[in-house]
């Protein structure tokens, strides 16, 4: 456990120090074959783009699972942070595109400050004491999943290529298979019937013209028969340790120019306020509102949803990808900017809110 704990508190750092590698590639264009398009499987993508449709589905394939455990074991007690995480995508939301009227700019990024991220969010919550930790951490992991299967919804409903009907009813039509696959006892057989019915159900999602990380978070919530240990100690650090650091290194593979100008600009600064400010206001309200609605006791007490509401403050992969799919140019860089910016200050907001909430504070 203590060396989970370890590996979970060096997460940070290591995406940092992957991000910082790709942003010093990048200068001397030595990462340009990123850029290079590629034609497989009748779909033709640049190689970041296969990344964010390929391995990353992956990433929402095992939130899918961690969601559908959710809901088995919580069900009604489920619903508070599940309608907290709306809050928390709502409010940035709106403010982040209040301040692109008020500022005028384009406000195409409005999904950025919007996502969780749970790697982030799991490895800052390793920090705090084990009391704190046990607290916090079935609130945070049902909002975080809650969040990131919202956000490829809006990701598959804003960004989808043009539509084919025939794809998405040969999806629906593999995902059912899946279904029915998975329910029948363990043979070799099966098994490659299984594999096979994911894969196309993929194949046929991204043919569609809906982003196929929605086919991951679909066969995820179908899939009950991987054994918890199973997910912990293979699916996660396979999704967290590889898929994660690869897609945030082929987002870190555009040279991008960190100067003051470029942090001060009011895109990224509207992105740094949005999620800093409206995340835990839309945690912190949409909570309190719904324990209030459904006459029952939220699981967190009001000093430590406040600290859960700064948590979910962090959030990079979703974020980028929405950035990825929604700005080019300039815009994307500075998208990118104030996304990185964010999650130093949002560690200190974390820092800060637990000094201020912890039992021993005046």
């Amino acid at each position: 456990m203590k060396s989970k704990a370890g590996v979970a508190q060096r997460f940070p750092l290591v995406l940092l120090l992957i991000a910082i590698a790709a942003t010093l590639l990048s200068r001397n264009n030595s990462l340009n074959f990123f850029d290079t398009q590629i034609t497989s499987l009748g779909m033709q993508h640049t190689w970041r783009e296969w990344i964010s449709v390929a391995p990353l589905t992956l990433f929402f394939f095992v939130a899918g699972l961690e969601l559908r455990s959710e809901i088995l074991d919580k069900r009604r007690a489920l619903l508070i942070p599940a309608i907290a995480a709306v809050g928390g995508m709502l409010f940035p939301a709106v403010i982040y595109l209040g301040i692109s009227r008020g500022w005028n700019f384009d406000g195409a990024a409005w999904g950025v400050p919007m996502a969780t991220d749970l790697p982030l969010v799991l490895a800052a919550l390793a920090f705090l004491p084990a009391l704190k930790q046990s607290a916090l951490r079935p609130f945070l992991l049902t909002l975080a999943i809650v969040d990131d299967g919202l956000s490829i919804l809006i990701v598959a409903i804003k960004f989808h290529s043009e539509f084919s009907l025939p794809f998405a009813l040969f999806a629906i039509s593999t995902l059912v298979i899946y279904g029915l696959l998975i329910r029948q006892k363990s043979h070799p057989i099966i098994f490659t019937a299984i594999a096979l019915a994911a894969i196309l159900t993929w194949y046929f999602c991204a043919r569609s013209g809906i982003h196929p990380t929605v086919a991951g978070v679909a066969l995820g919530l179908l899939t009950f028969r991987i054994n918890p240990p199973s997910v912990k100690n293979f699916w996660e650090p396979l999704s967290n340790y590889f898929v994660v650091p690869l897609f945030v290194f082929s987002i870190f593979a555009i040279h991008v120019d960190y100067s003051w100008n470029a942090i001060a600009s009011h895109e990224s600064l509207a992105l740094v306020i949005a999620r800093l400010a409206g995340k835990p206001l839309g945690i912190i309200i949409c909570a309190l509102l719904t324990a209030k609605i459904l006459q029952h006791s939220s699981e967190l007490s009001p000093k430590n949803l406040i600290l859960a509401g700064f948590l979910a403050t962090l959030g990079l992969s979703v974020s980028l990808l929405f950035a990825e799919l929604s700005l080019s140019g300039s815009a994307l860089l500075l998208a990118i900017i104030g996304t990185v910016v964010t999650i130093p200050l949002a560690f200190a907001a974390i820092a800060l809110s637990y000094f201020l909430t912890r039992e021993t504070a005046a």
